[in-house]
């Protein structure tokens, strides 16, 4: 807490023998009818307290024996409200005489609150016993020697942290100012009016986010530039990410966990500022009882301890668990039971579905007799989570038993599209069920650890499906490095607090939104479209899917179709660059023209390579020429705006960040397969190799296609609470339909017809000389709700009999020949 001490001292003497005299207790003022919000550059009469401005501050006062987050929140408030006024406030802990204070506690913790309280003068019995939910209310009188105050109360210690960030956000600084350099709104004054305003609590328990995949991003960036004398991830680093996470209110961290980093239990500064932070830690689904295979085995992976082999190691392993028990029982957690192999692998030392599942059944009735015997409670539980990632879900379906009071946190498959959820019976389970998704991924198919390319809309389909489903309990969003992953990471954020806030349009509600906040509303509209074609392209193909096995897949038109897409992105990228103020142009190209700008240059790099193998198959030397040269200017271009993102922009600040592909030289993976890492086509000649390459026979050219996007039906009707719903921005066409909602009790059944499904018409419009036509039915990857469930579409055409295809999980197309 920052005080300024010669200040404290003179409050503090005045204050002896005044802050705990009783109050009288009165009723509420009727003002607590009214909302209370948030008024910028208003005169001091306009507003009941006035925050800071020319005339003075309001004076922030806490109770030294809150919770430790509460005096380090009331700084940040006093910070911020500096960056907007140039007025800081000064934090004491003690009340005196006072014209206008803002007064900032936890129900149950803080004196000053149960005073107020007591008096009648706050009423708290709606929020009692809420999960993070907080109050803010202007209140007359609040405490001896104290005109006017704004209270902000919170059930429970986040919930004050979270009422004071809300104040923040509100007052114009964005949760990204230092993350992503978004401006400040400065004023000269600011203040609230009065009334009364309910925070409510989140929809989701526990939000999180796990930093993974940071040997190329975080890592160095930490170690050469935050934090040069640690060299390595360390507090200085996990300060930042709890602020951010604060200022999003998300609660829940895994920590980065690669062996290029110092594991988080190793300094234990970092779990105690965790602490102060009330940030909930947990674990990855590789790292039981919050313990990093990489510190049991050496991050030279030298088996320092002996190999993570449960069966053969079992006495070690245990007393590395009960060592981290020990350490971090003292703290809030979430504790990951259960075993995998180190770095994602299978469990070791079994070579049977029957042998892991025993094996791991025994391991986790191990660790909760270890967790109840060594972790303080927390609301009289021990919060604990299975994670069936992978293999493991395999293992799970076998039979495995989890204990009722766990949280099963599902997988997606990767690539956004949740595996499993909860069946009827899983529902009713008192742990509750959650979602493990990535927004990044490193390991095969296919890696995608540079560019944000999950679009907002898939997101929003696949959370929602499964809040709809009852996973409600804990949410994890895999983040990679954090940057370049703003905007999704805070539409995450913004969407695990309360997911019924959007809607099938949510993608571009919520990013006008956003780029609002960001840029201002007068570009907020030219980014929401430049986003969407972005999110379009990357469904098309993510960058780091590009390949030149691709490139050899699209005919001609498919070609020049992409092209122009993607020179449109850049042209509009460029259009809207030229117009955002100096002032925002940090910001803007972080979240959003450099994942445009990258995505459209790569793209353009591979088509070209393409053209340039093509004219060399065709012998036109002028136009491979040509076309091996754009492979080098935009090659030149990525190259030139990497560096310009690490050594120049926000003056160096995030140096190291950013690399051309998001993989490092070192790294397993690469992520983009840039052609010319590949032996390029050798030039023409009369070479007998290059007349076998002039011979090969081209491609045949592709049958006449007729496509309709799946939202250009000619009407559609529902069945009961069952109906279909258009998803803008997701798929091809960026109007994806989806059966809503997808729950259980909207399972159709194929003998009662098509009269009891939603369904949907279309008109389709033959050439006459057709005789026989190929239907191809486009599906997004989606997975039976759980396992026992099918996945069905009933086609019926011209009024002929109705067709039921079974869609095989998490494929892309199902065909039918008439």
């Amino acid at each position: 807490m920052s005080i300024n001490r010669r200040r404290f001292v003179q409050l503090a003497t005045s204050a002896i023998g005044v802050g705990m005299l009783p109050l009288k207790k009165v009723q509420a003022d009727a003002q607590t009818t009214r909302v209370c919000r948030v008024t910028r550059g208003a005169a001091e009469a306009d507003v009941e307290v006035l925050l800071a401005g020319s005339t003075g501050t309001a004076t922030l006062l806490v109770d030294e024996r809150d919770a430790a987050v509460v005096p380090i929140v009331a700084d940040m408030l006093a910070a911020d409200l500096h960056r907007i006024t140039g007025q800081r406030p000064a934090v004491i802990s003690k009340p005196v005489d006072l014209k206008t204070a803002v007064i900032i506690g936890t129900l149950g913790t803080s004196r000053w609150i149960k005073q107020i309280v007591d008096a009648g003068k706050l009423d708290v019995t709606a929020m009692s016993g809420q999960w993070e939910a907080a109050i803010w209310q202007t209140v007359h009188n609040p405490l001896p020697g104290i005109d006017r105050a704004l209270v902000i109360v919170g059930s429970d210690r986040r919930g004050t942290a979270y009422g004071v960030m809300d104040l923040c956000e509100a007052a114009g600084v964005s949760p990204w100012y230092w993350w992503a350099d978004v401006p400040v709104k400065r004023t000269d004054a600011i203040g609230v009016t009065a009334g009364r305003r309910e925070c409510g609590s989140p929809f989701v328990k526990y939000r999180g986010i796990f930093i993974n995949d940071e040997d190329w991003s975080f890592e160095p960036w930490a170690a050469k530039t935050l934090d040069p004398k640690l060299g390595n991830i360390g507090p200085k680093a996990y300060h930042k990410v709890f602020e951010l996470m604060l200022r999003l209110k998300i609660n829940y961290l895994w920590p980065a966990m690669h062996t290029i980093s110092t594991p988080f239990a190793a300094i234990p500064e970092n779990a105690a500022l965790a602490d102060r932070y009330a940030i909930v830690m947990g674990s990855s689904h590789v790292e039981p009882m919050l313990a990093n295979a990489a510190s049991f085995l050496g991050a030279d992976n030298s088996e320092k301890n002996g190999p993570w082999n449960f069966v053969t190691n079992s006495k070690r392993i245990l007393a590395f668990w009960r060592a981290s028990v020990k350490a971090r029982g003292k703290y809030e957690a979430i504790w990951t039971i259960g075993m995998r192999g180190p770095w994602d692998d299978p469990l070791w030392g079994v070579h049977t579905l029957g042998q892991e599942r025993s094996l791991v059944q025994k391991i986790i009735a191990i660790q909760r007799a270890m967790l109840r015997r060594y972790v303080r409670r927390y609301r009289g539980k021990i919060p604990q989570c299975y994670v069936p990632y992978k293999e493991a879900l395999l293992v799970y379906n076998s039979g495995l038993k989890v204990p009722p009071d766990v949280t099963i946190v599902w997988p997606d498959d990767n690539f956004g599209y949740v595996r499993q959820l909860s069946n009827p019976s899983e529902r009713k389970r008192p742990g509750g069920s959650g979602v493990y998704y990535h927004l990044e991924y490193l390991g095969g198919p296919r890696p995608y650890c540079w560019l944000n390319t999950t679009p907002p809309a898939l997101v929003w389909e696949e959370m929602k499906k499964a809040w709809d489903n009852d996973a409600r309990t804990l949410w994890i969003f895999n983040v990679g490095g954090i940057k370049p992953r703003e905007l999704g990471v805070t539409f995450a954020a913004r969407l695990a607090w309360n997911p019924t806030h959007y809607h099938a349009d949510a993608q571009d509600v919520f990013i006008r939104s956003f780029a609002a906040d960001v840029c201002g509303q007068e570009h907020a509209q030219a980014i929401c479209e430049l986003m969407r074609d972005y999110y379009l392209l990357g469904q098309v193909r993510r960058p780091e899917a590009m390949s030149r096995q691709w490139t050899a897949s699209l005919n001609d038109d498919e070609i020049a179709s992409l092209a122009a897409r993607y020179h449109a992105l850049l042209t509009a990228e460029q259009s809207i660059s030229s117009k955002v103020s100096r002032e925002c142009f940090d910001a803007y190209f972080e979240i959003f023209g450099y994942s445009a700008q990258m995505l459209a240059a790569t793209g353009l790099i591979f088509l070209h390579d393409r053209l340039a193998a093509m004219a060399a198959e065709a012998n036109n030397l002028k136009q491979r020429t040509e076309n091996e040269n754009a492979v080098d200017r935009w090659r030149g271009y990525i190259e030139r705006q990497v560096a310009w993102y690490n050594n120049d922009l926000a003056g160096g600040k995030w140096r190291y960040y950013q690399n051309m592909g998001g993989a490092s030289a070192k790294a397993k993976w690469v992520n983009v397969q840039w052609p010319w890492v590949h032996q390029r086509v050798p030039k023409q000649s009369s070479s007998p190799d290059n007349k076998k390459l002039r011979q090969q026979p081209r491609k045949p050219e592709p049958e006449p296609v007729l496509a309709v996007s799946a939202d250009s039906f000619v009407r559609k009707s529902a069945a009961g609470h069952a109906s279909w719903i258009r998803v803008s921005g997701l798929g091809w066409s960026g109007g994806a339909m989806a059966l809503w909602p997808a729950i259980p009790e909207n399972c159709w059944d194929p003998a009662t017809g098509l009269g009891s499904a939603p369904r949907m018409d279309y008109t389709l419009t033959l050439p006459q000389e057709c005789i026989r036509a190929t239907l191809v039915l486009k599906v997004l990857p989606t997975y039976e709700l759980y396992p026992g469930m099918k996945l069905r579409i009933a086609l019926r055409l011209n009024g002929g009999p109705m067709r039921v295809m079974t869609v095989p999980f998490a494929s892309s197309e199902a065909r039918i020949n008439s």
